[in-house]
Order: structure tokens, then C-alpha cells, then sequence
């Protein structure tokens, strides 16, 4: 699944690369970001705990707070297959990044 963000102002074009692995059995979904300088090799962890029955995403982060997290909160799908994602971390960092959800055809 390809995950799309707008307005993280990460690149000059103002776009975040994310990853994503896919749905888990147990409905988590691992995304793996790609350019954020939060660690020495750019990456940040991002680890889902899976949908729950209001549509919402739990997201934990690593790498932001004192204790290495950054607290993101999900709005749930939108109708348009958009996620609305909220961040509470450092007042430095952006505040809302909004995920743009595509079907893709993976293939060896």
C-alpha cells in the first residue's frame, strides 16, 4: 500500500516518504519512513497497533520526546480513502499529516 503525505515539510516538495508493509494477520500495519533525520540512518519507527471499531489507526512513534516517542493520533478513514493523522509532538514539527491511502499490485 502506498502511503502519500501532504504538507509534512520533510522534502522541498513538501512530502514525507512512507512505506508500508502491509495489514498484519493480527491487523497492525508495519510503515516504515524513509528521510526524516530522527536517527542516524534517517528512519523513524512507526509501529500500528491495528484498526479499532471506530475506523481509528493507534500509531506509536519513536524518536521525537525525551522518551524517544512522538504521540500521533488518527481521525479514522475518510470516504475518500484518506487517513487524517495528527501529531502531538515537539511545537518545532509539523502538526497534521494527512495520508493518502492507494491500492497497489505487488509482484516478485
Amino acid at each position: 500500500m502506498n502511503i502519500e503525505t501532504r504538507g509534512h515539510k520533510l522534502r522541498a516538495d513538501g512530502r514525507m516518504n512512507i512505506e508500508t508493509r502491509g495489514l498484519r494477520a493480527d491487523g497492525r500495519m508495519n510503515i516504515e519512513t524513509r528521510g526524516h533525520k530522527l536517527r542516524a540512518d534517517g528512519r523513524m519507527n512507526i509501529e500500528t497497533r491495528g484498526l479499532r471499531a471506530d475506523g481509528r489507526m493507534n500509531i506509536e512513534t519513536r524518536g521525537l520526546r525525551a522518551d524517544g516517542r512522538m504521540n500521533i493520533e488518527t481521525r479514522g478513514l475518510r470516504a475518500d480513502g484518506r487517513m487524517n493523522i495528527e501529531t502531538r509532538g515537539p511545537s518545532e514539527y509539523p502538526v497534521c499529516l494527512q495520508l493518502a491511502f492507494h491500492t497497489i499490485i505487488i509482484s516478485n
